[in-house]
């Protein structure tokens, strides 16, 4: 069996205070390589889902989010946390700290019921639409580390959704991480995020951004090749003067194809 509630709290608790040591520890090189292993050592990656208006279909269900239900739908086992601790650690008060991380696939089998309730598909896909419907934003994919802390030896058949704040989620550090592990967020294939020319650079996209890859360059902002098209600047802009597309149509079976095994039973 996994880890129990206070192992977990006690895991989680030590890695978010740890914010500060993990971008001065990706400085040194034994630190670089631990990291790598941990966060970077898949071709699987994590994929941030970008929940908006402009990837709607009709309906008023955006795209990406059916990728999400495919994943709930096809997953044998669901578990649901009992909170976020990124945002009980901090305090939050923008966001509900009831709406913790999702986990899917065979591996969450592994998971106590102490840390999280097991509950079927239709439960799960009502709380990720709760979860979107507050703003939060999903991060799908296989993090070995949530396997470490719930103490599930089946990683490779564990699936996290983890529905991400833009003010707490210890993913903020991602930026401080090595290349090499930062690369094991994967944007979706398709996804393209753009600035307008009605562009105020007010900077609240800068503050926004999870990569640190916005800057206000000339009087605009400008977006950096590492962007992983999780959208969260598009929801920040006070203007409209960000969008998020996807041009490629095809993501949707490269996506399922890519991280299916993760669930698959």
């Amino acid at each position: 069996m996994g880890h129990g509630k206070e192992t977990v709290r006690v895991i989680t608790r030590v890695g978010y205070k740890s914010r500060t040591m993990i971008r001065l520890a990706s400085k040194l090189p034994v630190a670089k390589s631990v990291i790598c292993k941990v966060l970077g050592e898949s071709s699987l990656g994590i994929s941030s889902i970008p929940v908006n208006k402009d990837l709607e279909i009709p309906g008023d269900i955006p795209v990406p989010f059916l990728l999400l239900e495919h994943f709930i739908d096809i997953s044998p086992r669901h578990v649901i946390t009992n909170s976020c601790m990124c945002r009980r650690e901090n305090g939050c008060t923008d966001y509900d700290p009831e709406i913790g991380c999702l986990f899917l696939g065979e591996g969450a089998r592994q998971i106590e019921d102490t840390v999280g309730r097991h509950v079927q598909k239709e439960e799960a896909l009502d709380y990720a639409k709760r979860a979107v419907d507050s703003g939060l934003i999903p991060n799908i994919g296989k993090v070995r580390f949530d396997a470490i802390v719930l103490g599930v030896k089946e990683h490779n058949r564990l699936m996290t959704v983890c529905f991400c704040c833009p003010c707490c989620c210890i993913g903020r550090e991602f930026a401080y991480i090595p290349r090499k592990a930062r690369d094991g967020i994967v944007k979706l294939r398709g996804v393209t995020v753009e600035v307008t020319g009605d562009c105020s650079a007010c900077g609240k996209c800068v503050d926004a951004c999870p990569m640190n890859q916005i800057k206000i360059v000339n009087g605009r902002a400008r977006i950096g090749e590492e962007c992983k098209g999780c959208g969260r600047c598009v929801a920040t802009c006070p203007f409209g003067s960000i969008t998020i597309a996807m041009d490629d149509p095809s993501y949707f079976d490269e996506a399922v194809k890519r991280l299916s095994p993760l669930v698959s039973s």
